[in-house]
């Protein structure tokens, strides 16, 4: 091999370990927003469940209900954000591969909104519930 040769062969190898170390960087992103957003559906689905089992226990005369009732709707309205999140980062990912930057990003921001969304749905739901449970 040539001097010249051998130096392009470095520069090729070096981009495809600075590929596959981009590759493997995307893929962990990836993984770790799909576990945001399932964590966020997990919690909010759990807390809604749980205060649907024991508002059916209750008397309907009960002054607990109200609020827990506002409670399981925050929960409800938390798993279709988490839903919805979801849905953003199937969009943002298709975006990507399109070549859309803006579209990508918009869809992006959108999904990390929205798991912001539910996490405060949630602390908004366990209040409501507490203030259900401290009458």
């Amino acid at each position: 091999m040539k001097p010249p040769e051998i130096h392009h062969q470095s520069k090729l190898a070096s981009r495809r370990a600075d590929h596959e170390s981009h590759l493997e960087l995307f893929k962990s992103v990836l993984e770790s927003g799909q576990t945001a957003i399932n964590t966020a559906i997990l919690i909010s689905g759990g807390g809604a469940v749980a205060l649907m089992a024991f508002v059916g226990n209750l008397p309907a005369k009960d002054p607990a209900t109200p609020n827990l009732a506002c409670a399981i709707i925050l929960f409800a309205i938390g798993v279709l954000s988490g839903a919805m999140a979801a849905g953003a980062r199937h969009f943002s990912q298709v975006f990507e591969l399109s070549g859309c930057r803006k579209g990508e990003i918009g869809f992006y921001i959108t999904s990390v909104v929205l798991v912001i969304a539910v996490y405060g749905l949630f602390m908004a739901g366990v209040l409501a519930a507490y203030q259900g449970f401290i009458r």
